[in-house]
């Protein structure tokens, strides 16, 4: 995949103000909107909307429109809308996250703005207004940024198979030359950038766009580039091996702030995304997806190639889900942390009571999550406010009957100072494909991976010999304890359960444990039974779902996956502790697989199994950690009255 970036300058007239999403001091009704080393910035997506509306004023044909800047969202939006239209095709244009001014010319200063009572002439009751202006009336600014095209991946396709000559690559320069003349003649169809555009703020006095540069993102952590991403050990094969399986670890160095939104509530709450601290494994591989040519190589190795959730780090350790067997006991002022997944009976034995993760309050929450090896402090929060714009009008459009969802924010997370830690592996390879299939993986990964979630950055890759380690394991290499039992802990979500679960609400515990031994004992073939759990659940479902199952002739209905930090006591059945051992070691190389498939389609032509499950171990879903460190440490003593009670 190739990456090319056009430099675009903006000259603006000031004053110019795009608002920042940020409180200022006592009075100050609007601030400048900074990017993160505090210089003067447009939004990208801001000039990227513009872009839109300035290229349907000159007359550019809307397939060509579509085609550099994607579908139309609004139209995505109506009610009445077939399942097919949530599928928009993709951007291939990219636009920086800021386009950035010189912090040189910017001056420390405000402005007032008043609102006039139309029929006695004078201010309106609190229609004053204070906002920042750093930039006098009349100066000039250059607010520069880059525009990146991803070129299609039918010539990458091309390009793999030694297809590219210099004809090609003459073509794909006049499609460059192209593009940068509409780049050129749109932006400089713009009358001004920023708010309040009607009264002269941010004229825009020119643009100029730089000839395309083909662009390779720069090395995690300011490593100089390395002639290759993956080791070249992974090249050997084991001597007189057919197949043998590969493993790498890779580290991703997004370059901007990237969202992955939770799971919440839709439609008219749906204007408020809070992001996970992870990349999910699913994302990962779609963005490989989009890349991966056709071929003997896809069809064989890509359904079975498993990438994990990549988590924060500032080591060479994945941070370990916090377990819920894990509780903080003793009193406040002596309080520590212990796990009773062993020792459950021993949590009878506290006084007061233990307190585990629903009662945590924010410090204990913290501490929990810094012994498990996440990053602390952990990454920045930046809150990002996105609307329309009506084009007519150029202002803020809102229509309460049918445009409520085009107003939103975003809680986006700043990838400064960690590491997002992910492993790749293929379980099955033949010897004669492994230097082919590495050398493919080496192009697709060197550009970088993405674009990837709400934001759509890309992340720089670099590659480690082996997988990386979740804190805490690796220890030892006993999948069974001693005595025969196995803890195992989830580490992403998984769906264990079956669907149309009946759990009653009042004292249904019997009934969920009930379902996880089905579960663990149909899965591992009779070889390990449920001992005991901690464990949460969630629903999985929403929209996308629903829409789905409407063209199904099953109705539409949730499913109840099993949270992450989710942990269960398992004990090998007697006389089966070797298969018991093969299956914890199968489970811990791929993940748990998932119950229940497929989930849709029933007896119709088979869709790909994740349109079918997106909940697949090889979208990172059933990871697993086994017998690690902080379930071993040995149980706290009895304390209070309890300690009293058990003194001879």
């Amino acid at each position: 995949m190739t990456r090319h970036r056009f430099t675009v300058t903006l000259d603006v007239q000031g004053p110019v103000l795009s608002r920042a999403v940020a409180t200022g001091g006592l009075g100050i009704d609007a601030l400048a909107l900074r990017d993160r080393h505090g210089r003067p910035a447009l939004p990208g997506t801001l000039l990227r909307g513009m872009l839109r509306h300035a290229w349907g004023d000159i007359g550019v044909a809307p397939s060509l429109v579509q085609q550099y800047l994607g579908g139309d969202v609004e139209s995505a939006l109506k009610p009445d809308k077939e399942p097919d239209a949530y599928r928009l095709p993709r951007a291939p244009l990219r636009f920086a996250e800021h386009f950035i001014a010189d912090p040189a010319d910017a001056r420390a200063g405000f402005r007032h703005r008043i609102r006039v009572e139309p029929d006695t002439g004078a201010v309106t009751g609190g229609g004053l207004v204070l906002i920042e202006s750093l930039f006098a009336p009349g100066q000039r600014v250059r607010f520069t940024g880059w525009v990146e095209l991803r070129l299609p991946a039918d010539a990458d396709a091309d390009a793999a198979a030694g297809a590219t000559t210099d004809a090609h690559r003459e073509v794909d320069a006049d499609h460059l030359r192209r593009l940068r003349r509409l780049l050129e003649k749109g932006f400089a169809w713009l009358p001004a950038v920023g708010a309040h555009k009607g009264v002269g703020f941010g004229r825009v006095l020119g643009a100029q766009v730089a000839v395309a540069c083909a662009h390779t993102p720069a090395p995690a952590a300011g490593r100089p580039a390395a002639p290759s991403i993956l080791p070249a050990a992974l090249r050997a094969v084991p001597e007189g091996a057919a197949s043998a399986p590969f493993a790498v670890g890779l580290k991703l160095l997004p370059e901007a702030p990237f969202c992955f939104p939770l799971p919440g509530p839709k439609g008219s709450l749906g204007n408020r995304f809070r992001s996970a601290d992870a990349i999910p494994g699913a994302a990962l591989k779609a963005a490989l997806a989009a890349v991966w040519p056709a071929g003997r190589l896809r069809a064989r190795y890509f359904d079975s190639m498993r990438i994990t959730q990549a988590l924060p780090a500032q080591g060479e350790q994945r941070p370990l889900a916090v377990p819920a067997s894990l509780a903080v006991v003793g009193a406040t002022s002596h309080a520590q942390l212990a796990d009773f997944a062993l020792h459950p009976a021993s949590a009878l034995k506290q006084d007061p009571a233990p307190r585990f993760a629903p009662d945590w309050k924010a410090p204990e929450r913290r501490r929990a999550r810094s012994r498990c090896g996440w990053p602390d402090p952990p990454p920045e929060r930046a809150l990002v406010v996105r609307n329309a714009i009506d084009p007519e009008r150029g202002t803020v459009r809102f229509n309460r009957a049918a445009d409520g969802g085009l107003l939103f924010s975003m809680e986006t997370v700043v990838p400064d100072g960690c590491l997002w830690l992910a492993n790749l592996s293929i379980p099955d390879v033949a010897a004669a494909d492994r230097v082919p299939l590495l050398d493919l993986l080496e192009s697709l990964l060197k550009p970088g991976l993405g674009p990837l979630g709400k934001t759509r950055v890309f992340a720089a890759v670099e590659a480690a010999a082996a997988p990386w380690r979740l804190r805490g394991t690796g220890v030892h290499d006993r999948l069974l304890l001693d005595d025969g039992r196995c803890v195992l802990s989830l580490q992403s979500r998984a769906l264990l359960l079956p669907r149309g679960l009946a759990i009653p609400c009042v004292n249904g515990g019997a009934a969920l444990a009930q379902a996880y031994a089905a579960a663990f004992h149909d899965l591992s073939g009779g070889s390990l039974a449920l001992q005991d759990h901690f464990a949460t659940e969630a629903f999985g479902g929403g929209n996308y779902w629903w829409h789905d199952a409407r063209r199904r002739a099953e109705p539409y209905q949730p499913v109840l996956l099993t949270e992450p930090g989710s942990v269960f006591v398992l004990q090998a059945a007697a006389g089966r502790h070797a298969q018991a051992r093969q299956c914890l070691a199968e489970w811990l190389d791929r993940g748990i697989p998932p119950r229940g498939l497929p989930l849709l389609g029933g007896a119709q032509a088979a869709p790909p199994a994740w349109r079918q499950n997106p909940w697949l171990r090889e979208n990172g879903c059933g990871e697993v950690a086994l017998n690690s460190s902080l379930h071993l440490d040995a149980p706290p003593p009895a304390t209070g009255v309890f300690a009293e009670t058990e003194q001879p």
